[in-house]
């Protein structure tokens, strides 16, 4: 897979600040632990990917959360990631949300580094 550099959008602060919260606040750096997690990205990245992906579902559809198995997420799998579940598999869900695998990346439905896998999960269950 490849990827693409995740950068701020200021669209998304009110998202990364609630992000940032569940980690007390701290814009931490590679190979940290978020929630119990090691990370391998560095998790500022990975919070700003999540937020980047809360605002494309909002905008989608206002009732996504509601249909998702959050103690079943798990982002690299393909029956169980948060396309899977919203839209049957990962490459439609990319397909109606109009993403490339770089913009997927972005968003936080996918990672580069399969180490990554747990923890956006984790940040994915902890913004529900």
């Amino acid at each position: 897979m490849s990827h693409s550099e995740v950068s701020s959008n200021p669209k998304y602060k009110d998202d990364e600040v609630r992000l940032m919260a569940l980690d007390g606040g701290s814009k931490s750096t590679q190979g940290k632990e978020v929630m119990g997690v090691m990370t391998y990205g560095n998790t500022t990245q990975l919070r700003l990917a999540v937020s980047r992906g809360i605002a494309v579902l909002d905008a989608h559809s206002e009732h996504w959360r509601r249909r998702v198995r959050w103690q079943r997420l798990n982002i690299g799998s393909p029956r169980r990631c948060l396309l899977a579940q919203l839209f049957g598999n990962f490459t439609d869900g990319r397909a109606k949300l109009g993403l490339t695998i770089e913009e997927a990346i972005a968003c936080g439905f996918d990672s580069e580094d399969e180490r990554n896998y747990i923890p956006l999960s984790a940040l994915w269950r902890e913004v529900h």
